[in-house]
């Protein structure tokens, strides 16, 4: 968990080649981890590296929600984030109230579909 928090600091700060690193670093010690997965892969589809990004995704078992989500993040595909946190909450994952607040994921409440996810959280929309 620290490894992920220091990349994804990198990343919130614009430092995207120590976040990269951070990811790779954090890769090694846990592939099987969709949420560091999901976030390597947007690293390397922002880098230009799309088709080692795609074989990382298609790694992922049964296409995990917040590996997806992470990767859509990063990408800066909202609509497609907005899609996987819909399914994370209809899989009533735990992380999907949890990661609601959190400074990665604020992007999404900018989408005017957030308050609907928000309402199946049981979440203020703000």
């Amino acid at each position: 968990m620290p490894q992920y928090v220091i990349a994804l600091s990198y990343f919130l700060q614009g430092k995207l080649a120590e976040a990269r690193q951070s990811a790779e670093d954090l890769f090694r010690i846990a592939p099987w981890n969709a949420p560091v997965v999901g976030f390597l892969a947007g690293l390397l589809a922002q880098a230009g590296e799309k088709e080692r990004a795609d074989k990382l995704i298609a790694t992922m078992p049964g296409v995990i929600p917040f590996g997806m989500i992470n990767y859509h993040l990063i990408c800066s595909e909202i609509d497609a984030a907005i899609d996987w946190y819909e399914r994370a909450i209809e899989q009533r994952q735990p992380l999907a109230a949890l990661n609601a607040p959190g400074g990665f994921f604020k992007t999404l409440h900018s989408s005017p579909r957030w308050p609907k996810l928000a309402r199946m959280m049981n979440l203020p929309n703000a």
